[in-house]
């Protein structure tokens, strides 16, 4: 079941990335705006139990978002190491752990017991070693981060968001989109994580001989990427993006001809933008062009434009994926 899910994921993400209509920029706004679900959830999984009014909950979201933001930012600039994953936590949770270090005290958190606080160093040099070394699949890889760091438990509070953030992080060093874990699967995936997690401190499991139940995890962790992959998939398909150029006997009139003929031809293929730009050959301007973003293909556009070309008489060539 979990190879299978990888084997997916790796399939959905090979097409995307080779797609020739399918746009830089639609890609990276798409992954943002799942990197900020998968944060907003983060944050609900650990309040779920809290009752908050509505204007002290988007007061209170607000700023633990523009902290994960912060600490993301943090560690795009400097990467995973041990000082690093020591600021960290101060990073995402400053009231609760004040200090830009590991805890320097005992914590309990359920059923399992993390570590004494001298040993954190020391495990989490550790950890950073097996991020660099490890020979398992990206998901793996990021899920052991995840499980890793929540056992090591480095500081006084908001190890879980920290995890779950070290995991998104961990996914996007390797061109996989985060995996959003919403609220409402809050239930499962804590008891999963703390089934996991004591069988890694019960030495039944690791990230190269693991137990049933973390392979679980794994899996839970590998269907929500495939999730965000797929939600991927169909944003990019609904916002392909083209650039029509033209030469040879156009003009403004014949070319917003065409746009008003595309724009009708695509209502039956879903409906598509077509923009008129300057088109730029350096910094000098080059004539014009269209650019046109929808759920439509190469050779729906091809049709279209052949039968303006017959009737306007000028030349042309499409560009996908201009941006």
């Amino acid at each position: 079941m979990l190879e299978k899910t990888l084997d997916r994921i790796d399939t959905l993400l090979t097409v995307i990335n080779m797609h020739p209509e399918y746009s830089r920029r639609v890609q990276n706004d798409a992954l943002r705006a799942l990197w900020i679900e998968a944060n907003k959830h983060s944050i609900r999984i650990e309040q779920a139990n809290e009752y908050r009014g509505p204007e002290k909950q988007r007061s209170e979201d607000g700023d633990l978002l523009w902290r994960l933001n912060q600490a993301w930012n943090y560690l795009s600039e400097y990467d995973i190491n041990l000082t690093t994953l020591a600021v960290l936590g101060n990073l995402v949770e400053p009231f609760g752990h004040p200090h830009k270090s590991f805890r320097n005290g005992e914590v309990i958190i359920g059923e399992v017991q993390p570590p004494s606080y001298d040993k954190v160093p020391y495990l989490i040099r550790d950890l950073v070693d097996d991020l660099n070394t490890i020979q398992v699949h990206p998901i793996i890889r990021a899920s052991h981060a995840h499980i890793e760091l929540v056992k090591i438990h480095p500081y006084n509070d908001g190890n879980g968001r920290t995890g779950r953030l070290l995991q998104t992080y961990c996914l996007d060093q390797k061109g996989y989109p985060p995996a959003v874990i919403p609220e409402s699967d809050r239930d499962i995936y804590t008891a999963l994580l703390r089934r996991t997690l004591k069988d890694r401190v019960d030495k039944k499991s690791s990230i190269i001989e693991q137990s049933d139940n973390e392979r679980l995890f794994h899996s839970f962790i590998a269907a929500k990427v495939l999730e965000s992959a797929e939600k991927l998939d169909q944003e990019l398909q609904k916002r392909r993006m083209y650039a029509i150029e033209f030469w040879n006997g156009y003009s403004i009139k014949t070319i917003i001809a065409s746009a008003k003929r595309l724009r009708s031809s695509g209502r039956k293929y879903g409906g598509m933008s077509v923009n008129i730009e300057s088109a730029r050959s350096g910094r000098k301007k080059n004539g014009t062009k269209l650019v046109i973003t929808g759920n439509v293909s190469r050779e729906q556009i091809e049709e279209i434009m052949e039968k303006c070309r017959q009737d306007y008489a000028y030349k042309y060539k499409i560009i996908s994926n201009p941006y």
